[in-house]
């Protein structure tokens, strides 16, 4: 890159005062204010670490699974309110990377809580975004992202 000649001048134009006065983020109607986190790569804070290292999510948005097994005529119901997810391994890994594009994530958030993919399938496809999002919080805790710089 250091053999690359600059072709014009850039110009830069910031158009907020920085040595104004901050002033506080103004306060929802019900008087909250919203919090922003600090490291978007962290678990959720609602996630609980358990003593075996796997990670337990409580859903915002619990579900119900309905579903009826081949030969029976009773549905069943089973309720979700929360999700374990457990370390990858090589086998998941390959797994994920099998799956197609549009599946992956289902597939990594499956194998994490060691529920069949066919049946964490119709859970996915009933989980609040923000449920989503958060259990791809918790399985990305397990890779590590390697070391953090320029903090």
């Amino acid at each position: 890159m250091a053999d690359i000649e600059p072709t014009g001048r850039v110009v830069v134009d910031i158009t907020e005062d920085v040595h104004a006065p901050q002033t506080q983020a103004p306060a929802s109607a019900a008087g909250a204010v919203p919090v922003l986190d600090d490291d978007p790569d962290a678990i959720p804070a609602r996630a609980e670490v358990l003593p075996d290292g796997t990670v337990r999510l409580p859903l915002l948005f619990p579900v119900t699974l309905r579903y009826r097994q081949t030969h029976r005529d009773a549905v069943r119901e089973e309720p979700v309110d929360a999700l374990t997810f457990h370390r990858l391994n090589g086998a998941d890994l390959r797994a994920v990377a099998a799956a197609t594009p549009e599946a992956q994530t289902m597939v990594a958030l499956a194998r994490s809580a060691r529920i069949p993919e066919r049946r964490f399938g119709l859970m996915f496809d009933q989980m609040d975004a923000a449920d989503i999002g958060d259990a791809q919080r918790c399985v990305a805790g397990f890779l590590g992202n390697g070391r953090k710089t320029g903090r």
